[in-house]
């Protein structure tokens, strides 16, 4: 209705065409919700299977981007190796200063990010320009 009123908006009432709006004092409002996933549900989106790789990896990052820390994409985009560091436990930390705020934040990456980690540190194109993504994500 929404899409019909700014059509309507844009007619020519002289033409004869519409005598009145139709849609005048009509307001359509969607109630905002936020909808945030489940436990469950992130695990099912990473397991999923893509056969385009492009799809694969993108998933791959948006899952890494709400697994918490870094949200923004562009703070993934400037993610580089020596970002993240392995300590004496095995575990992985993102230690990064934030694109937005410029204040130092430390993550400490949970199993799946560690899994992404892994999966891409020896990737080509991430060894040759040292960058944690092998796409501009």
């Amino acid at each position: 209705m929404k899409v019909f009123k700014k059509i309507s908006g844009l007619c020519d009432y002289e033409s004869g065409l519409l005598k009145t709006d139709p849609f005048a004092g009509m307001k359509f409002k969607q109630p905002k919700t936020n909808r945030f996933l489940t436990k469950e549900e992130l695990i099912r989106l990473f397991k999923k299977e893509f056969d385009i790789p492009r799809i694969a990896l993108v998933r791959m990052f948006r899952v890494f981007c709400m697994t918490g820390g870094l949200a923004r994409s562009l703070d993934v985009r400037n993610l580089k190796k020596e970002h993240i560091v392995l300590d004496s436990d095995g575990t992985y930390w993102i230690r990064k200063t934030r694109e937005r705020r410029k204040i130092c934040a430390i993550f400490r990456c949970w199993i799946y990010r560690s899994e992404i980690i892994r999966r891409y540190e020896n990737h080509r194109m991430c060894k040759t320009k040292g960058i944690f993504a092998p796409c501009d994500v």
